[in-house]
């Protein structure tokens, strides 16, 4: 069995059910982060940056990485 990819990751996405899913989880995430404005944030295992791109839209410094084979 092979670990998922950022590929396998965004074509869930477009499912309803991944759509939702993936809603909620960002929102959570969000929220629980609080203010990021001007902060240094590491997103490691960033895939396609579906967080690094939201908490840059924030005005968070990221830094996003990505080990793909």
């Amino acid at each position: 069995m092979t670990a998922p990819t950022p590929l396998d990751h965004a074509r869930c996405r477009e499912t309803r059910l991944g759509r939702i899913t993936e809603w909620l989880e960002q929102r959570l995430v969000l929220e629980l982060a609080g203010p990021v404005a001007g902060l240094a944030v590491l997103d490691v295992g960033a895939g396609d940056g579906s967080y690094a791109l939201p908490l840059a839209r924030r005005r968070a410094r990221v830094c996003a990485l990505d080990g793909l084979e």
